[in-house]
């Protein structure tokens, strides 16, 4: 199974707390390269915003993200590259192509990173995307699902999956 997962450019993670989602996403947030593009699904409380914590951690970002709900963009500058924090749970799908998210993406010196962002989803026709889908699974824990499209976006995906299982060994 582990094989087909990775044949089709899809690798699952399972992360049991708050900290090991956190410590996950320092592993992206470590590897991950200049224009990247992440789009964030799930429910309310399944660990978007913490996951976004975590990768501005491991940016070395100026602050700690909270939830952007209410104004629909934060950027938060960090010392390897900056971080366009998009949280569209409160857009409708036809106000998105008005905001100019477009502009941020694929900027220089940073990454975005959307939550709630199937208003956007017309701009993730790009070529590279990683797609990370959370879901519950009892408890603290999680299953979360990172699904990557264009070559860097496939290398990152991929050299995150290896140094989790040897992290998890």
């Amino acid at each position: 199974m582990k094989e087909k997962i990775k044949a089709l450019n899809t690798f699952k993670f399972k992360t049991k707390s708050e900290a090991e989602t956190l410590r996950l996403a320092g592993m992206f947030g470590k590897k991950v390269g200049n224009g990247q593009t992440i789009s964030l699904k799930g429910t309310i409380g399944v660990g978007k915003t913490i996951f976004v914590k975590g990768l501005a951690k491991a940016l070395k970002c100026d602050r700690s993200p909270i939830s952007a709900s209410f104004s629909l963009m934060k950027i938060y500058e960090g010392a390897k590259l900056n971080l366009n924090h998009f949280d569209l749970f409160r857009l409708e799908d036809d106000e998105a192509p008005y905001l100019g998210m477009e502009e941020y993406m694929g900027e220089e010196e940073s990454i975005s990173v959307f939550e709630w962002g199937s208003p956007a989803s017309y701009l993730y026709d790009r070529d590279e995307l990683i797609d990370i889908d959370f879901d519950l699974s009892g408890g603290d824990n999680r299953t979360i699902i990172v699904s990557a499209k264009g070559a860097k976006s496939k290398d990152l995906a991929g050299k995150v999956y290896q140094l989790w299982r040897k992290k998890k060994k």
